[in-house]
């Protein structure tokens, strides 16, 4: 009982913190989602030394159920014609977008390996950890 009591204190603060978030930047004219995105820094792990929520690990994992729900009701509401007409777009843009941050990355790092020295295998294993980082976290939790 000690856990639940302490899931729905965690809940009732993330609600409430969002809610006030929510009514701030409406009376400012904002965006809803950035109320939310405020509210998330407030309440996260990393803004105070002793974290308003307790049990991080639950809240995660609803966190990540509540994206995917969220992107459940994203998909409903578009249409298969509305998905057609936009999806050439957002497929080049995705592109020019990809190939960009990877050409700015290369010329950045580039720079960095001829100016400051950095053995080139530096360069490719920099490149290459991000991608290996989830690999590794998700193999070793189920491991």
């Amino acid at each position: 009982m000690h856990t639940e009591a302490n899931l729905l204190r965690d809940f009732a603060i993330i609600m409430g913190v969002a809610g006030l978030g929510i009514v701030v930047v409406r009376r400012l004219g904002l965006p809803s989602i950035l109320g939310y995105l405020i509210a998330g820094v407030l309440i996260g792990p990393f803004t105070f030394d002793n974290p308003l929520i307790e049990d991080l690990e639950t809240i995660r994992r609803l966190a990540d159920i509540g994206l995917v729900l969220l992107l459940f009701a994203l998909g409903l509401e578009f249409g298969w014609e509305r998905i057609r007409h936009v999806g050439p777009k957002v497929f080049f843009i995705g592109a020019v977008d990809i190939t960009l941050m990877i050409a700015l990355g290369l010329v950045f790092a580039k720079s960095v390996v001829s100016r400051h020295r950095i053995p080139k295998e530096t360069l490719s294993h920099t490149m290459m950890g991000p991608t290996q980082v989830p690999t590794t976290a998700e193999s070793t939790e189920k491991g």
